[in-house]
C-alpha cells in the first residue's frame, strides 16, 4: 500500500492509513522515514495495532518545550507536512479530505 494524494479544498496533502499487515507496516516505514518509532499490538483478541512516530511539534508548557510523540491505531491517517506528521482518525479524515484523482 502506497501513500496517496489527498485533497482539503482546497489544501492538498500527503497522507497513509495505517494498516497493520507487513505491507503496510513497510508502507508507514518508507513514509515516516526517520520519524518512525515502532509498530505494536497487544496480544489479546481486541487488540488493535499501534503505531508510534516521533514528535515534531514543539508545544510550550509554562517552563519548558514539550515534544511529544504521535500514535496512530490501525485505520488512522497519518499526515505529512513538510517534515511535520499529524495523527487524524479516519472518519474525521474522509469528511475534511477526497483522494485526489
Amino acid at each position: 500500500m502506497l501513500a496517496k494524494f489527498y485533497n482539503k479544498k482546497p489544501d492538498v496533502i500527503e497522507a497513509i492509513q495505517f494498516v497493520y499487515t507487513e505491507e503496510g507496516i513497510e508502507a508507514l516505514k518508507h513514509f515516516c522515514g526517520d520519524a518512525f518509532v515502532e509498530v505494536r499490538k497487544d496480544r489479546h483478541i481486541k487488540a488493535v495495532g499501534e503505531a508510534e512516530i516521533s514528535g515534531t511539534k514543539k508545544w510550550q508548557r509554562r517552563t519548558s518545550n514539550l515534544i511529544a510523540n504521535l500514535l496512530a491505531f490501525e485505520g488512522d491517517f497519518i499526515i505529512k507536512d513538510g517534515q511535520e506528521f499529524s495523527v487524524m482518525g479516519q472518519d474525521t479524515f474522509r469528511n475534511k479530505y477526497e483522494e485526489q484523482h
